[in-house]
């Protein structure tokens, strides 16, 4: 009799600390990323605003961010820089899901130039008006990035450090026959789109929840 009902207070003992346990996983408190998580929902779209040096979208431009999964976007950008028209186009990967923190891209740009340019430059016979062309240039960006959360509706600051590296050689053609001196063509070379990346913006989450992947 006694053996019986050590076995029987023994089973509710075991018992009772499994449905504790059980109870304390399922009562965990969740962490605040789980908490921002459920909060922006994985927005389907992004649209943004950005400015940077060798941004891809330039001076001033507009990006679009279309979410592939959790974890990965597809970007286009489009804007204005000191080569004119520059636009670019890329992937992103993301650390952390719903597309916040640190995050890596990579993509192509190219800026389209200026044709028949009249700009005050140093030539080898002194400073003149030089007529040229600002010749179109395309390059391959490779970059970290950090994404800030704003707000509970996916809306998000961002800083952007990295690299492109242009691969078209020639970078202008002198329509008027001068020479331009050595320190005019590195001031047009250091304005010429490549090089360091140093770029931030801010960026409107849009739509409804995406689906999970």
């Amino acid at each position: 009799m006694i053996k019986n009902t050590l076995i029987v207070l023994l089973l509710l003992t075991i018992t009772s600390n499994g449905m504790k346990a059980q109870s304390y996983m399922q009562d965990k408190p969740k962490t605040k990323h789980a908490l921002r998580k459920e909060k922006n929902n994985c927005r389907p779209y992004y649209i943004g605003i950005s400015t940077g040096l060798n941004n891809m979208s330039g001076l001033l431009g507009i990006d679009i961010d279309y979410v592939l999964s959790n974890n990965t976007t597809a970007g286009a950008h489009i804007g204005l820089g000191t080569w004119g028209v520059k636009m670019g186009a890329g992937a992103k990967y993301y650390r952390r899901e719903c597309h916040t923190g640190w995050a890596y891209g990579m993509g192509m740009s190219y800026a389209g130039g200026n044709r028949n340019q009249i700009i005050e430059l140093e030539t080898t016979t002194g400073r003149k008006n030089v007529s040229l062309n600002l010749l179109p240039q395309a390059g391959v960006q490779l970059e970290i990035l950090r994404f800030f959360p704003i707000g509970n509706k996916g809306h998000r600051f961002w800083a952007e450090l990295g690299w492109n590296q242009r691969f078209t050689r020639k970078v202008y053609a002198v329509l008027d026959g001068q020479t331009l001196s050595l320190r005019a063509n590195r001031t047009i070379n250091f304005l010429c789109p490549g090089g360091l990346v140093i770029a931030g913006g801010y960026s409107m989450g849009i739509g409804g929840n995406k689906r999970k992947h």
